[in-house]
């Protein structure tokens, strides 16, 4: 549903023309979300179709969040929230707003250990640093490419399960789609047979 600014019908006649004001403008968007130095362009729809001007102004509400040019192109500059603000210019005080939500992805993810030698049964925990501090959501996931061998926990603890080999993922959550893998080995112990002889002695 398109953001919208209403207004009652304006008309007035000068010199004998009658001049039809804005009653109310329509955006493509009523919320966006951006990535950090992304743009998007809204767009606004003046009615009626029959107004005198339609000419409109773009305003933000925080420079610092978002700019906006006089074309409607916004442009994501720091995380935070504000409001687009679209105002007729012809004098009826006509406006609709978006608000806009930017948000920063994830760039890069570093595991403490890329690869693991553990017997069966120990566990290790894995710590995963997220770039760029600011990172909006710095949420992952943790999956293993063979449960049978070893398992990890939703906080990067490994459990060596059985000996064999398979990959440990950590994977970002906000949409970046970065990860990083640990490469895991449970070594497999074999039991050798010996054999012994038994010598009694009678007396």
């Amino acid at each position: 549903e398109p953001a919208s600014g209403e207004g009652s019908p304006k008309k007035a006649s000068i010199s004998g023309t009658v001049v039809q004001g804005v009653n109310i403008i329509e955006l493509s968007d009523k919320e966006i979300i951006l990535d950090k130095g992304k743009t998007k362009r809204i767009k606004a729809t003046v009615n009626p179709e029959n107004a005198t001007k339609k000419s409109v102004s773009w305003t933000t509400s925080d420079a610092n969040i978002a700019n906006v040019s006089s074309e409607g192109v916004v442009t994501a500059k720091n995380c935070g929230e504000c409001d687009i603000i679209c105002s007729a210019m012809d004098g009826s005080g006509i406006t609709a707003k978006c608000h806009v939500v930017i948000k920063q992805l994830v760039t890069n993810i570093k595991l403490s250990e890329t690869k693991i030698v553990l017997p069966s049964g120990n566990t290790q925990i894995i710590t995963a640093t997220i770039s760029p501090v600011d990172a909006t959501s710095k949420e992952v996931t943790w999956v293993s490419s063979n449960k049978n061998i070893a398992t990890v926990s939703p906080t990067g603890v490994i459990t060596a399960k059985n000996g064999g080999d398979c990959v440990i993922t950590c994977k970002t959550k906000d949409g970046s789609e970065k990860s990083a893998t640990v490469s895991m080995h449970v070594p497999t112990f074999s039991v050798q047979k010996t054999d012994y002889t038994v010598t009694s002695k009678k007396g």
